[in-house]
């Protein structure tokens, strides 16, 4: 709180968290990707083209394998991967899982809350995903790292316990080739008005920003706050197909 005191000007207070100086904040951010394949509504940006709508876990073992064999332990393709989630608590975990090809390993955890992200720890000599590598439970996939990517692609991001996120800009960028496709990217979180529907897997709109074949970046006035818990990303409604990169940027900070 110092040095909010001491630099009323907020991109210097900014610059500080970026630079570590700020006693319990640091950066928090996101980038999402998703190829549409036709015109989608209030689709999330994420990897999982085939799920549109954000499913919250309640504390959870997950799963993960390939879609490929190459992706193993002793293969050319991605051979460890590191998961960060929250537990039940929502306190901010990781876990290194050992592929295994098309066979599905366990994950140790078993109390996971929310997958914030997933991206390669090791690998063969191609140095990304040969397959499409899936983390879920039962039928429901949470995360995916995409054929010759490195990381999953996903705009959502849920708050961990003892943090506030301030959001400061936004941005969305559509590309459709020869057919210009219309997209409309929504900042949306899973508060309102005070009220949490996190445990309803219930998203609001917040802010939104329109493009078509091109790129657009909103840059907020004053940040805004998504408290603990609450689950934040970017939405798209495009029509026609597209591929789409959507994120936020800021800092989480001590409550």
């Amino acid at each position: 709180m110092a040095w909010r005191d001491q630099y009323t000007n907020y991109g210097s207070y900014e610059s500080e968290v970026a630079r570590g100086k700020i006693a319990g904040a640091r950066p928090f951010y996101s980038f999402g990707e998703i190829d549409t394949s036709g015109a989608v509504t209030d689709h999330m940006v994420w990897p999982m083209a085939g799920t549109p709508a954000l499913t919250v876990p309640t504390g959870i073992q997950m799963n993960i394998s390939s879609t490929s064999v190459n992706d193993a332990s002793a293969d050319t393709g991605i051979r460890t991967v590191k998961i960060h989630y929250l537990d039940t608590l929502l306190n901010e975990q990781t876990e290194v899982v050992t592929m295994n090809g098309t066979t599905a390993v366990n994950t140790v955890a078993t109390d996971i809350r929310f997958v914030n992200s997933m991206h390669i720890m090791s690998g063969g000599t191609s140095k990304d995903a040969d397959g499409v590598i899936s983390l879920k439970n039962s039928s429901i996939t949470y995360s995916q790292i995409l054929v010759g990517k490195r990381r999953c692609s996903s705009s959502v991001r849920r708050v961990p316990r003892g943090k506030r996120l301030m959001i400061t800009s936004l941005y969305g960028a559509s590309s459709s080739g020869t057919a210009a496709a219309s997209a409309i990217v929504r900042l949306v979180t899973t508060g309102v008005n005070g009220d949490d529907f996190t445990s309803d897997s219930i998203t609001f709109p917040h802010a939104g920003i329109a493009v078509q074949d091109t790129s657009a970046t909103m840059n907020l006035t004053m940040p805004f706050p998504v408290e603990e818990g609450q689950v934040v990303g970017l939405e798209v409604t495009t029509d026609k197909s597209a591929m789409v990169d959507a994120g936020f940027m800021g800092w989480v900070e001590d409550v």
